[in-house]
């Protein structure tokens, strides 16, 4: 006789609700409900598990499932957590997305390092343990075939230790952070960088003494730490077996957006599996904003798109529009189009700079944009995608093919910015500023990623040598998108998750 499992056609994916987190969860949604469409026998229900912010994200998957066979939009639901979502917590803890930027090197580094164990379990006891009570009701409820968890929520892969539920990691993250420990030779001390340091990749050799340092310093601080001390107590009231530190098992399913070509070399185990970027497919601009297709159309275009949790001051504001000003001034056949909510001084900073341009239409900034970013990346006059470090940002660019200048804050967008110096396929675009800006540094960067034109008095060498960098980025770019695409992506995540039941099943 088949157990309930077995009989179970529900798919639970528990997440974060921060989009660079749970993007690649609505992607996999999506496809397992349109891979399925029209077997009857395998018309699965995924419920999503997640804090109320990312509920509007779920409605547009469910208009986009919808806008591929009604009713498609009946198979996705949302299940509700209670309290407040993970970076919402944490601002509250370390003061904003200010309080967590950090410089790279010594003195960044372990700043940062007193603030994670706020980055891996922000609430507090009362609150984990509510969302460990609610989450196995869930489960309880769902009775789910297969369950995904994004292994940076704490509390979902704790409760399936708790129930002894069998579970897969999804993520959009790297293989750094799950197979970066177990590579040969203690390659972790010294060869790669360590978390938040900025370090190059593979870490100069006098640099590696502070590396090993860094990672004992970073050990210590969270092992130390008196809000982990105190999950730790929790965890074994609860009867968590597993260790709070414990972030890589071997008998886990681990699938990640990433894929070799894309990251620092890495010797990954077999349960490490490499899907490529989970991107929800797009309708072309055209379809979505017509007015703004028009405006793409009229230029190569660098999208710039420092993402939902760094917001530009007016000090900011003015670095990045004077280093757009440099682009523009080598190369006015290029526009500008900017993701900022300019309002009040930070507006006036804007005009200050680039007041004649936006009125020209060489610069448009918007509070908000209508069209999916990666839909506007897939256009063909986009040239350079210029965001702050985060892994959903990074791997959108490598899909779309777009060479990319990172502006990194934090943690790990430190090392998406060694990625692309190191791939050759962009810019560490505040190497000497970070993690602000500096006006002719990020100019520079404009200059060396989308190039110039015509020949000016006195710069013809260098003129040629920056539009040979331009072109060499650009190519390396479309040759690691395609490279990508044979990953397949969300697609690939799918078969796995639909081999995972089929084996369950037997």
């Amino acid at each position: 006789m088949l157990s309930s499992h077995s009989r179970s056609n529900n798919i639970l994916l528990i997440t974060n609700s921060e989009y660079g987190q749970a993007s690649v969860f609505i992607a996999l949604a999506y496809e397992l409900c349109t891979l399925t469409k029209h077997d009857t026998d395998s018309e699965f229900q995924i419920h999503i598990a997640s804090f109320d912010t990312l509920k509007p994200r779920i409605s547009r998957l469910q208009q986009l499932l919808k806008s591929v066979n009604k009713g498609l939009e009946n198979r996705v639901h949302f299940q509700p957590l209670p309290g407040v979502a993970h970076m919402d917590k944490l601002w509250s803890l370390v003061g904003g997305a200010k309080g967590l930027s950090h410089p790279p090197g010594l003195a960044g580094a372990v700043y940062n390092y007193r603030q994670m164990d706020a980055c891996m379990a922000p609430w507090t006891i009362e609150e984990y343990g509510e969302q460990l009570t609610v989450l196995e009701q869930i489960i309880t409820n769902t009775d789910p075939i297969a369950i995904l968890v994004d292994n940076m929520y704490k509390p979902g892969t704790d409760v399936c230790e708790k129930m002894g539920k069998e579970y897969l990691v999804l993520s959009p993250n790297t293989g750094k952070e799950y197979a970066g420990n177990l590579q040969p030779y203690g390659q972790a001390l010294w060869k790669y960088p360590v978390v938040s340091s900025g370090h190059a990749y593979p870490v100069p050799w006098y640099l590696i003494p502070l590396n090993i340092y860094l990672t004992f310093r970073l050990a210590l601080y969270v092992a130390c730490s008196p809000r982990v001390k105190r999950m730790i107590e929790f965890r074994k009231e609860m009867e968590i077996p597993s260790s709070f530190f414990e972030f890589y098992k071997p008998d886990i399913p681990y699938l990640i957006a990433s894929f070799p070509e894309a990251d620092f070399p890495f010797v990954l185990p077999q349960n490490v599996m490499s899907c490529g970027p989970m991107v929800l497919p797009v309708r072309p601009v055209i379809e979505q904003d017509p007015s703004l297709a028009k405006w793409l159309d009229e230029r190569e275009t660098v999208m710039i798109n420092l993402g939902s949790h760094v917001t530009s001051d007016t000090k900011l504001t003015r670095v990045l529009a004077g280093g757009i000003r440099i682009l523009l001034s080598r190369n006015p056949n290029v526009q500008v189009l900017w993701k900022l909510k300019a309002q009040g001084e930070v507006y006036d900073a804007l005009r200050d700079l680039v007041g004649k341009e936006m009125d020209e239409g060489q610069v448009k900034a918007v509070s908000w944009l209508d069209v999916e970013p990666y839909a506007i990346l897939e256009h063909e006059n986009t040239v350079c995608s210029v965001h702050h470090g985060g892994a959903n940002s990074y791997f959108e660019a490598v899909k779309a093919g777009v060479p990319q200048i990172v502006m990194p804050v934090w943690l790990d967008t430190y090392d998406f910015a060694r990625r692309v110096g190191f791939l050759e396929i962009g810019v560490y675009g505040s190497k000497t500023s970070a993690p602000g800006a500096d006006a002719e540094e990020f100019g520079q960067a404009l200059l060396r990623v989308v190039g110039v034109s015509g020949v000016e008095r006195g710069h013809g060498v260098r003129q040629s040598e920056a539009m040979s960098e331009s072109k060499a980025f650009r190519r390396k770019a479309l040759e690691l998108s395609r490279l990508g695409m044979s990953y397949t992506g969300r697609k690939k995540a799918a078969e796995v998750v639909l081999n995972h039941i089929v084996n369950k099943r037997a």
